[in-house]
């Protein structure tokens, strides 16, 4: 049998090796994609919409004593916007949606002098048979007082949604009313079922339902039904800041490395804002702002805040001064000063409190050697100026100006 080779011109045989890496990269994505688990972050809320007369997005329902969760009959809210108002749409609230790892409690007080509710963080207040009802997640359960774990949400990498929402709860006229799935207590009566759903990694799309019976109150022997779906955006992480120290008076170029990154709204060095100047999903370019100490660097996206580790820590650095040699001098000044301390290199200037000293040398970060001004009689403190700013006060850095006191020469 006689073996034949096939031969490809130059640009088929190009279309076959980008084909190949194509094909290779979506192997890839999928191999990623496919890891099931937690997902930890902002479970975005589309808002619900009237669409070709049906609805769309996000939305509530509540089934009817004796109903069913596939064909109720469902109770019409009269205050709906829905075309069929058996939908009670939803709009998210400041939070953007449902956080999952975190609680999104309401506030308080939790109602306005009209029962109106006053939760805005996960959905806003929406109207519910002329009252504004809306939802919250809080540690402990506002109606039944006891401990629940934050909302949590898994995959299980091939695109099914399960979890625990006993946290979620519903404020309407004065009133609480557990609608989590599982109940606060671990049971499931009635109806209650859930959350399930779909997920897909690669968009972030996803929908969540689940349903929970009501206790108490007008609607006592009903279900809410709850349906849930937007984009799911993974809180952020930080793995890396580089460099991870720089100049206390700011300024430093930095570069934060981690996951979720994309489409920072805030970049914080402890506290502080600090300014963007690149962004990307893994990586942000940022000019550190000025500070002191060891600060955790966050970063906040639709998804929530980082969550702070060692891994995010940038230390500000400034000049210290840690003795002072000779530590006395004639009023006169031109006594040659030796400063001792720790990051005085790029030193700028000296003072004598606030006197500049008329010229001094730098010997790298470890002392400066200075030229004393005239002065009065008593104590100041020698200060350092360097590039990453001035250094503190401290009985350290005490020179005394002494009258009567002959010129000196070198400290050594």
């Amino acid at each position: 049998m006689t073996s034949k080779r096939l031969y490809l011109s130059g640009r088929a045989r190009a279309a076959s090796v980008a084909g190949l890496v194509a094909v290779l990269a979506l192997a890839s994505a999928s191999t990623v994609f496919a890891a099931g688990g937690p997902l930890v972050g902002t479970f975005e809320i589309a808002p619900g919409a009237n669409s070709g007369g049906g609805e769309a997005g996000s939305y509530f329902r509540m089934i009817e004593p004796g109903g069913t969760a596939t064909s109720g009959p469902f109770l019409s809210n009269i205050s709906s916007s829905a075309t069929d108002q058996t939908y009670t749409l939803l709009s998210p609230g400041t939070d953007g949606g449902l956080t999952a790892g975190a609680y999104e409690p309401e506030p308080s007080p939790a109602f306005d002098a009209s029962g109106n509710s006053l939760a805005s963080l996960l959905i806003q207040p929406t109207p519910f048979f002329g009252v504004n009802f809306s939802a919250d997640t809080a540690a402990t359960d506002p109606q039944t007082a006891l401990a629940v774990p934050a909302p949590s949400i898994s995959t299980d990498g091939s695109g099914n949604l399960s979890g625990n929402l006993s946290a979620w709860g519903a404020s309407w006229n004065n009133q609480e009313f557990n609608q989590g799935s599982p109940k606060p207590n671990g049971e499931s009566p009635g109806l209650t079922a859930g959350p399930s759903g779909t997920y897909n990694a690669v968009t972030g799309a996803y929908t969540l339902n689940w349903t929970s019976a009501i206790v108490g109150g007008p609607f006592n022997g009903f279900t809410g039904e709850w349906h849930l779906t937007g984009t799911f955006v993974p809180l952020p992480t930080v793995s890396a800041v580089s460099p991870s120290s720089g100049a206390a008076n700011g300024g430093t170029t930095v570069t934060i490395t981690g996951t979720g990154l994309g489409s920072a709204s805030a970049v914080d060095f402890g506290s502080t804002a600090a300014k963007v100047t690149a962004d990307s999903a893994t990586s942000i370019t940022a000019t550190a702002p000025a500070g002191s100490g060891t600060v955790d660097v966050t970063v906040t996206t639709a998804g929530g805040t980082s969550v702070t580790s060692s891994a995010d820590h940038y230390t500000y650095v400034a000049p210290t001064v840690t003795a002072i040699y000779p530590n006395q001098g004639p009023v006169s000044g031109w006594n040659l000063v030796w400063i001792v301390g720790k990051n005085l290199g790029g030193v700028t200037a000296v003072k004598f409190g606030s006197t500049p000293a008329p010229a001094f040398a730098p010997l790298g970060a470890g002392a400066v050697l200075a030229l004393a001004p005239a002065g009065s009689p008593g104590a100041v403190d020698v200060t350092v100026t360097t590039t990453g700013g001035k250094s503190a006060t401290s009985s350290a850095d005490r020179y005394v100006y002494v009258k009567g006191l002959p010129l000196g020469g070198f400290p050594f």
